[in-house]
């Protein structure tokens, strides 16, 4: 784990910041930055209740997930890494074969992008998520961070309250004749 002490609450090497602007986001573990580990996403992310990729941005190839991504997918690390997120797209989603990496690479050209995406695990179940994306330098590297959030008991709440509403303008029409 990270931890650290009351001196030296981060673990930085001393006369290091490692971080531009403060100090580091997370922690650095025996001198090596959270970001230099094959693992980009530390542990803590997994708290927020957000899922959290890491993205090629030349690619759209997935290089780390955290622990909620692997919840909203049904698929394990390892799985997702190597792949994109369109092999996810829940089965009948209004995208393209190529929507996420669209999105990524407007992304990369300086347009954060926020859109709404559908994932299926592998047995069946669908989420309908809030994407947040943007664009991070990682140890000297460029990647797009993309921000899962699962939306699907609000989506829920909405396509009820469309259906009501559309049961109730036909219940207008009809004692309107």
């Amino acid at each position: 784990g990270c931890g650290g002490d009351a001196q030296n609450p981060w673990h930085v090497p001393p006369g290091e910041t490692g971080w531009h602007g403060g100090p580091p986001p997370f922690c650095a573990v025996g001198g090596v930055w959270w970001w230099s580990m094959p693992q980009f996403i530390p542990p803590l992310c997994d708290d927020l209740e957000v899922g959290i990729s890491v993205h090629d941005p030349h690619t759209g190839v997935i290089e780390s997930v955290n622990e909620r991504v692997e919840i909203l997918t049904g698929q394990p690390e390892a799985a997702l890494c190597g792949t994109t997120m369109e092999a996810y797209a829940a089965a009948g989603a209004t995208t393209t074969p190529d929507a996420f990496y669209k999105q990524i690479q407007a992304t990369t050209d300086g347009e954060p992008q926020r859109f709404e995406w559908a994932v299926a695990t592998p047995d069946g179940q669908v989420s309908q998520l809030r994407v947040r994306l943007s664009t991070t330098t990682l140890d000297g590297e460029q990647y797009v961070v993309a921000e899962l959030q699962d939306i699907t008991p609000e989506q829920d709440r909405i396509d009820r309250l469309k259906t009501q509403e559309s049961v109730l303008r036909r219940f207008h029409e009809l004692a309107s004749q």
